[in-house]
């Protein structure tokens, strides 16, 4: 390969530093939540190209990826260079870690949450970013704006206790500057977490909507 071959082959691309942006947003991110992203953002990309293409990011040291899942695609997450093009700012002290299973299902489900967004044509915000105008209480996992239009949103797999449960819910549908929740669960829990919504004021319930996650990560 010749020396410029080499060049291009280690160029930043745009399209590059959007996908590694979004996956340093969001902690992890499934390679196939990865390819409806690439689709969403106009990039046509086959399924092998796509496999390229994270491997390219993996040698350029913006990403690493690994098979923790059985029966599902490969895990990407932001290495410290990757953060570097995101421009998230680490801690001093802090380092990059593979995802820990503990939180690994939820992050994989909000970042799916993001891009069927994004595909609705909406600004997506991550919870890192949330921090810096909600401060250091509950945090929502997301927000999605269309225009003026600002859904707050949460991915919720596991079931709150009931009454921590609807105080977030209230929390969250007082909030000003905020149009409207979403909650997004497995079809499992969707059902209560209706139940739980229509026990609050009917002027909360109005603000509140409940959504099935997407198939890929609705378990």
């Amino acid at each position: 390969m010749t020396n410029k071959k080499k060049d291009k082959a280690y160029r930043l691309t745009q399209r590059d530093i959007e996908v590694v942006k979004f996956i340093a947003e969001q902690n992890c991110v499934r390679l196939d939540t990865v390819g409806l992203l690439l689709k969403v953002l106009k990039y046509k990309v086959e399924d092998r190209q796509l496999r390229k293409l994270a491997e390219r990011w993996v040698r350029l040291g913006l990403i690493q990826k690994q098979k923790m899942l059985a029966d599902a695609p490969s895990i990407l997450w932001a290495t410290n260079e990757g953060l570097r093009i995101a421009e998230i700012a680490l801690h001093r002290g802090e380092r990059t870690y593979a995802p820990s299973f503990a939180t690994l299902h939820h992050n994989l489900a909000v970042a799916r949450v993001g891009v069927e967004y994004k595909k609705h044509g909406a600004n997506w915000i991550c919870e890192r970013i949330l921090r810096d105008e909600f401060g250091d209480g509950h945090l929502a996992d997301g927000l999605a704006e269309y225009g003026n239009q600002r859904i707050l949103v949460e991915v919720d797999r596991t079931l709150k206790e009931a009454n921590r449960l609807q105080k977030i819910m209230i929390t969250n549908a007082k909030l000003p500057k905020i149009d409207v929740v979403d909650y997004w669960t497995t079809d499992k829990l969707l059902p209560t977490l209706e139940t739980h919504r229509r026990a609050l004021l009917p002027n909360i319930q109005e603000r509140i909507r409940i959504f099935p996650l997407p198939e890929e990560v609705n378990f």
